[in-house]
């Protein structure tokens, strides 16, 4: 009997011990409990944002893609405007090349007529003048120029660039050669008048 109190106090004092070590162990549990509990809360703060940022994201995603497709419509409309302007510019470019190739045929067949006309008028005077030629020696350079003119005109085929260039100055000799003209035939009508 004394054997089992002595097993009894020994059991009684490993009792205690493991009360003890019960009761610890109760404290530590108690303690994880609560940094559990606050890692849940910042788990259910950290799940919130994260669903806002998920809002968020998915809010942004939907107007980066309607601003996307506003961008890709627009950029479809200027493809489309540029090309517009394109087939514009080149039709108008086409219509006044076509515009000033007719104006400068007008004008060339203007000038041409004008210019056998004078050539006819020349041809006229052609045998008056050279009776006069030899008493009127400042006309001959001039008479000269205005052969070489007619004939250049006649034979050459030259750039329609110097056309113009070289019209504006036959014109400008004709004009001088018609008043030298004008003058000789004065001169020839007055002599005439002379002589009767």
């Amino acid at each position: 009997m004394l054997d089992r109190m002595k097993d009894l106090m020994g059991a009684g004092s490993k009792i205690e011990e493991v009360s003890v070590k019960i009761k610890e162990l109760a404290k530590e549990v108690s303690s994880q409990s609560k940094d559990v509990s606050a890692f849940r809360k910042e788990l259910s703060g950290l799940k919130n944002e994260i669903n806002d940022l998920n809002t968020t994201a998915k809010d942004s995603l939907s107007a980066i893609t309607l601003q996307l497709d506003e961008l890709h419509k627009t950029n479809e409309d200027y493809k489309k405007e540029l090309y517009d302007f394109k087939m514009i510019k080149s039709e108008i470019k086409s219509k006044l090349v076509q515009d000033l190739a007719e104006d400068f045929r007008t004008e060339l067949r203007n000038e041409t007529r004008k210019l056998d006309t004078d050539v006819k008028a020349f041809n006229d005077l052609k045998e008056e003048l050279c009776i006069l030629v030899t008493k009127f020696k400042s006309v001959e350079s001039e008479v000269a120029k205005f052969k070489e003119i007619a004939q250049e005109i006649k034979s050459a085929d030259f750039k329609l660039a110097s056309f113009a260039k070289e019209l504006t100055k036959t014109d400008q000799e004709k004009l001088k050669l018609m008043e030298r003209v004008d003058y000789l035939e004065r001169l020839v009508a007055k002599e005439r008048r002379g002589r009767n």
